[in-house]
């Protein structure tokens, strides 16, 4: 499924205000999607911020749309809506993790 800058900052959705200070920047537009980041410590957070770190400080326009929970602690709830290092991060309440429980060795997904 290919999803379109468009649909993601369509008018009417949490993403709409941002969509004018990521349009004034010059070049491609560069826009991840990943369970957790920065401040998270996840493997895949700490990867996707070297990677988005580094080519939002070579000047390219980065944003991040991520959960607003950390791994480690699901209770968290990190800001909506933060700028990381010039990586403008949108965080989305239902971008979370299952919650995982033991059952008698098996996963159980609520």
């Amino acid at each position: 499924m290919s999803i379109s800058e468009e649909s993601l900052f369509e008018s009417g959705t949490r993403l709409a205000p941002a969509r004018a200070k990521f349009e004034a920047r010059a070049g491609p537009k560069i826009i991840f999607i990943n369970r957790y980041f920065c401040p998270d410590r996840s493997a895949t957070s700490q990867i996707l911020g070297d990677l988005a770190f580094h080519l939002a400080w070579e000047g390219h326009p980065v944003a991040v749309i991520t959960g607003q929970r950390l791994y480690d602690d699901p209770e968290a709830r990190l800001c909506e809506k933060e700028e990381i290092a010039g990586v403008s991060v949108a965080r989305l309440e239902g971008a979370q993790r299952a919650a995982a429980t033991r059952d008698n060795g098996q996963h159980q997904h609520r």
